[in-house]
């Protein structure tokens, strides 16, 4: 940061503000010119903040309009991907409850991660609803294991039984 040689200890920390709002306006660039503006408004701002001889030369409004917009467009883009990790939360939800509703085995273990994700989710805690995320993920998979282990037996046993009716048949005179 390029320091005015008077400047005020609350004016450093504003424009040491800016350069953060700056940086996360850059951080949260969802493609839009919003980033490319708030970084611009910002630099022009700390650019005549630094230059300004005394404060009636700045426009406090103006830099306070911009901290506070900038700050209210972190807080969206924060709520924004919130609710998105909520709706793939609630997508999990229901593709447990419609890919497992006649296992025995696992029927259990899913309610009851169903359960902690809906006690999670009413959280606000984003690490809790990953790590629960990520246990169902874990869970999906096991059960999907276990399922195909369960249909290949299955299939054999099929074959088996087929193989032997077709001997069974073929063994016998027909009259």
């Amino acid at each position: 940061m390029v320091q005015s040689q008077s400047a005020h200890p609350a004016v450093e920390a504003f424009v040491d503000v800016l350069g953060a709002l700056t940086q996360t306006a850059v951080d949260l660039d969802d493609g839009g010119s919003g980033a490319e503006e708030i970084q611009a408004k910002c630099q022009s701002l700390i650019e005549r903040i630094l230059a300004a001889k005394d404060d009636k030369q700045l426009d406090w409004e103006e830099a306070r309009q911009l901290a506070v917009s900038s700050v209210r467009r972190e807080r969206d883009f924060a709520v924004t991907r919130f609710d998105d990790f909520w709706q793939m939360i609630w997508v999990v939800i229901q593709g447990l409850r419609e890919a497992f509703p006649g296992e025995q085995g696992a029927e259990y273990e899913v309610a009851t991660h169903l359960k902690c994700l809906n006690q999670v989710g009413n959280s606000d805690f984003i690490d809790e609803m990953r790590a629960e995320v990520v246990a169902v993920v874990v869970l999906i998979n096991r059960v999907i294991d276990e399922r195909k282990h369960r249909q290949r037996a299955q299939l054999e046993e099929l074959g088996f039984q087929l193989n032997r009716m077709r001997h069974e048949l073929l063994a016998k005179p027909l009259n």
